[in-house]
């Protein structure tokens, strides 16, 4: 019984997360600083 408690717990934290990363995409739809780090990641040569 507590493996499958822990395997629940385990369960709602990744979903927690999914969403937490889905909620600040949207977040971050309107700004530009995504935009700044994707030309900053690319190598200038």
């Amino acid at each position: 019984m507590i493996k499958s408690m822990q395997s629940g717990v385990s369960g709602l934290m990744v979903h927690k997360t999914k969403m937490d990363v889905i909620a600040n995409n949207i977040a971050n739809v309107n700004t530009n600083v995504s935009i700044v780090v994707l030309f900053q990641s690319r190598p200038l040569a």
